[in-house]
This record gives C-alpha cells, structure tokens and sequence, in this order.
C-alpha cells in the first residue's frame, strides 16, 4: 500500500475501515497491473469532466474486490480513485510512457476546471515535478560506455550511440537559446512582435514543441517560454478570453496550428478541440462549454494559453507514437 493512500482516501471518507482501504487498494493494484494510454485518458477525463460516467471497467475492478460496494452516489469516491492510480502510476520506475502519459493527461485536463476538488491540487503538483525530474533525467542519465583494450565492435557502437545522444542534447540546448535570442517564430515565419497576442501565445508553444526532441520537454523549455512571452511588446498585460485567443487567429494561423490528434484525448485538450471547431468554420461556443465545464468569456494571461498549448502537443505526441520514449 501507498504510504499516503490512508490520507488520501480518509479525505472523503474520514471512517473508512482498515479493511474498506485494503479492498480499496487491493482495485488500485489490479488496476495498474493492466494501465496502458488509453485507460489513462479515460481515467483523467471521467475525473476531470463531470458529466463523464466512470468507465465500466474501472467500477467493475472495485466491486470485484468489495461486493457491499454502493453502485450509486460513488462517483467522488471513483474520482478519487482515479486520480490516485494516476499518482501512483506516476511513480512506477522504468515505464516512462505511462508516467509521462499519467502526468500530463493530469496537467492538461485540469485546464480551466470550475470547482476544483480540494484533494485535487496535491496531485497536478506531483504531476509537474515529475515531469521536470523525469525531463531532466532522460537527458543526463546516460553514463559513458566503457571500453578494453582493444577496442571491441560493440563497444564502439555504444560509444556511437551515446555520443549522437550528446549531440542531440547539445542541439537541443542550443536550439533553445538561439530561438529565445532571436524572438523569432518559425511556424508564422515572423518576428513575435509582428503578430497579435493570440498568434505569439500559439507560436511560442508550437515553436519549443517542434526544437525539443524529447518528451517530457527539458525542464528549462517552459523558462524560456515564458521569457519569449514576456519580452514580445504588449503580453503582460492581454488577458484576453479564451474565445478571443481562439478569434484571434488568422486562417493561416489556424490551418498551421491544426493537426490530427486522438479522438480518446480531446475532451483533455481544449485547445485543440477549439483549434479543430474554429477551422471548420462552425458555431462552437456552446459545444465547447458543456463539453469542458468552463465559459469561454473566461479570461486567461497569454502565458496561460501558451503552456497549456505546448502541454497539449506534448499529450497528444505521447498519445500518437508507439515507442513512448523520446522520438
């Protein structure tokens, strides 16, 4: 069992028994035994969205191991839960898929949410330091390879392996800081300062994504983000609705920023989600709201929209390929 699982479950039930949060438990193990991507997004869009029911098989789990489980009035006992598996599933060594995948479904659903569950902020917290730590580990874990004399053929492609992996890295570095000097995005082909404030929230996101060559991003991707944003002329001070980042855009804007994500995630993205309606040209206000709980007259900072953009293509990229690690 978890060392925080009592307090986590006491917050919604103060007198749960000993053997209540050992069935309790015993669910969350099967769980896990069996968590893969797309349980994931499923577990973070019925936690997130409200009117989501509880996947079948997840209920199932629990009344497996509890028959005098209550099938009805559960649903923030599930939610919880859910988001404790997430947790835990965050914290399983040697699977960064799934807890890269675990943490960001976590980070960006959690976009915009009205009424936040009060037990729900300790774990987008735990979410972001995984990423950072995990960020930063995949990029200085590599030791260098050892050789004998003579030199054997393996060893010399380990050798070869693990300096293209310090080039790459090193690429990446500089990439960064060429982009955050030259205050240039690529996708518009403009300066920052010739766009409008939704276009620099968009393209600054879009820009980082397409120079990082790992996911989970470097820790210091989203710094220098912000820093960009910060130094564009007129930022700080746009909150603008989330409509009006979405109005704001041009037709190119729109048609470079599009892409195809996963069906499974996007009702975790509203970004893409609105980037999708708006290109089609229709009536998506009302859509949006029911479907994501929050209005769109809501005003967001520019820095706001930036991060939860580059998330986004984060979860989707995680969503997209087979491998799960880097690219």
């Amino acid at each position: 069992m978890h060392k925080y699982f009592t307090d986590w479950f006491h917050v919604i039930d103060p007198k749960a028994s000993r053997e209540t949060l050992e069935k309790r438990w015993e669910g969350i193990e099967v769980v896990l035994e069996t968590l893969d991507k797309e349980k994931i997004v499923e577990l973070c869009t019925f936690l997130i969205r409200s009117q989501s029911s509880g996947p079948t098989w997840f209920k199932d789990v629990f009344k497996q191991k509890d028959e005098v489980m209550p099938t009805r009035g559960i649903e923030e006992e599930l939610r919880l839960l859910a988001v404790i598996v997430l947790h835990v599933a965050m914290e399983v060594e040697g699977s960064i898929e799934i807890s890269v995948t675990a943490a960001l479904s976590l980070i960006v659903g959690s976009f915009g949410i009205k009424d936040e569950p009060k037990w729900l902020r300790e774990h987008i917290h735990e979410a972001i330091r995984v990423l950072s730590r995990t960020g930063e580990a995949v990029r200085t874990s590599q030791e260098q390879p050892k050789v004998g004399s003579p030199i054997k053929p393996d060893e010399v492609n380990s050798i070869a392996e693990h300096l293209t992996s310090r080039i790459e890295q090193l690429k990446e570095s500089n990439d960064f800081l060429w982009w955050a000097f030259t205050k240039h995005s690529k996708a518009f082909s403009v300066k920052y300062s010739a766009l409008p404030v939704p276009a620099v929230a968009f393209g600054t996101a879009l820009d980082i994504y397409n120079l990082s060559n790992q996911i989970p991003l470097a820790p210091e991707a989203e710094t220098l983000l912000l820093h960009v944003l910060f130094e564009t002329p007129g930022v700080k001070e746009a909150d603008l609705s989330f409509k009006n980042f979405l109005s704001g855009l041009d037709k190119e804007h729109v048609q470079t920023l599009l892409s195809n994500s996963p069906k499974n995630v996007r009702l975790l993205c509203p970004l893409h989600w609105g980037i999708a309606a708006v290109s089609e040209g229709r009536s998506w206000m009302q859509e949006f709201e029911r479907s994501f709980e929050f209005r769109t007259v809501t005003k967001f900072s520019p820095a706001e929209i930036s991060l939860q953009y580059l998330r986004e293509l984060c979860l989707v990229r995680m969503l997209s390929k087979e491998d799960g690690n880097g690219d």
